[in-house]
């Protein structure tokens, strides 16, 4: 005698209403990861934008101290005139302020006179010239 049973749920293959369910279950899975691999390239972007502002700050920053080191007379002036003469102009937002677009950056340098002998420099690295978006900052403090 046969086993009714048995043959009533044999595994002999999947329906069609298994295959839908498990298509949906692996869809909604799919859709839920997509904004998270997404928020990571952006997360990726940001700081790889970040760490390139920061060397190019930190580049700026090893430049004017080489330039106070090697100068003969250092003073504000003297710094001001080397600044000058790496191809930063100006910048009329405050005195002492130079600026200059490089490597798809605005790079913003500030002298500011703490004493007579003290000399705070700050540098800033922007993401464009309208300084928007400030990318890195670095501060030190030079003596005469």
């Amino acid at each position: 005698m046969r086993n009714f049973s048995s043959n009533f749920f044999s595994e002999k293959g999947m329906t069609l209403i298994e295959i839908l369910v498990s298509i949906v279950i692996l869809s909604m899975i799919i859709v839920l990861i997509i904004p998270m691999f997404i928020q990571s390239s952006r997360s990726n972007t940001m700081s790889q934008n970040i760490t390139e502002a920061t060397y190019l700050a930190q580049a700026e920053m090893e430049e004017i101290i080489n330039m106070n080191t090697s100068s003969t007379s250092s003073s504000v002036n003297t710094l001001s005139d080397g600044i000058l003469m790496r191809g930063y102009q100006n910048d009329i937002s405050c005195h002492k302020c130079y600026g200059m677009s490089r490597d798809g950056h605005y790079i913003f340098i500030q002298l500011k006179s703490i004493s007579g002998k003290l000399e705070k420099v700050i540098v800033k690295v922007y993401k464009d010239k309208k300084k928007d978006k400030q990318q890195a900052q670095m501060e030190m403090i030079l003596s005469w």
